[in-house]
């Protein structure tokens, strides 16, 4: 059976304000669409998915949320299997770059431009929740190898993949068939890299030995 909810978006915007968006669930799988408006979320009433009243625009906006219903309703909508979770990583650091927290969402979209590439390396239209498992990011792991990837960023990298994944699963979007931690790799910590000399320690070796000077 499906079924349609109105929700706020658990994030906040630079505004803090919440993004309404239609949630359709069907087969214990959900997809999410956004209405392209966010409200302060003191105004929306949970029990009834609308907005309140006290808002100057409740009748535009509890309008708009129905027309979507509606257009939701009238026709069957087609998707995959699962949502993409390209798609999902994208409207994360989207949401990061409208707060304003650019540091942040230039380190996922470096992670994303990645993802890209690993996708069509693949030959895949997308990357769905479905697709990632244990042998899919041993892969991944290969992929940054080859691409000449240090340690370092890849740890980097799949910590910002397994946020995303977390997050995801709280939202029921994806439902991994083993733990996390036991399907990501691990990644090795570099070696340190040869030390420098203190200014100490190179005046001590060239007393010691002129032929240093």
């Amino acid at each position: 059976m499906k079924t349609i909810t109105p929700v706020l978006w658990s994030r906040l915007t630079k505004n803090n304000e919440k993004k309404i968006y239609i949630r359709v669930t069907e087969n214990r799988k959900s997809i999410y669409q956004s209405l392209g408006v966010s409200i302060n979320p003191k105004l929306w009433l949970d029990h009834s998915g609308r907005v309140s009243k006290s808002h100057p625009d409740h009748d535009k906006i509890n309008e708009l949320i129905e027309d979507e219903i509606k257009k939701i309703q009238s026709k069957d909508i087609r998707r995959t299997k699962s949502k993409s979770y390209l798609d999902y990583h994208k409207n994360y650091q989207d949401d990061l770059k409208e707060n304003n927290k650019f540091g942040s969402y230039k380190k996922f979209n470096t992670v994303y431009k990645h993802l890209e590439l690993f996708q069509s390396s693949l030959g895949k239209a997308d990357i769905t929740f479905d697709d990632i498992d244990k042998a899919f990011l041993t892969k991944l792991k290969a992929f940054f190898t080859k691409k000449h990837i240090g340690n370092n960023s890849q740890r980097t990298y799949f910590k910002q993949i397994r946020l995303l994944l977390t997050e995801a699963i709280k939202e029921e979007l994806y439902q991994p068939l083993l733990p996390l931690e036991v399907i990501f790799p691990t990644i090795p910590t570099n070696a340190p890299g040869p030390k420098s000399l203190s200014k100490s320690e190179l005046y001590i070796l060239t007393e010691k030995f002129p032929l240093f000077q």
